[in-house]
């Protein structure tokens, strides 16, 4: 895995998909993005994934994994360690 130390004024993405109804971890997941600054698009998505399309998307997540871009965080220190440097 790389170590790469990021630059000032360095733009990156990260992509987050929650599937929850759960209105109050919403809030709270909103809440923790806009207080890290970082910025953020919601979408919705009322179709399910046929299960080739599953398969295609662990597939573009492996290749991800395979070439370093992925941000492992083991515990909830790690997470606070990890929204801090966003």
């Amino acid at each position: 895995m790389k170590n790469e130390t990021k630059q000032p004024g360095t733009n990156f993405m990260i992509h987050i998909s929650i599937d929850t109804e759960d209105k109050k971890l919403l809030r709270a997941i909103r809440a923790l993005l806009d207080l890290s600054g970082a910025s953020y698009k919601e979408t919705r998505n009322d179709s399910k994934m046929s299960s080739q399309e599953f398969y295609a998307k662990i597939d573009r997540s492996l290749k991800e994994a395979e070439e370093g871009k992925v941000t492992k965080v083991h515990n909830k220190k790690e997470l606070h360690s990890f929204l801090e440097e966003l």
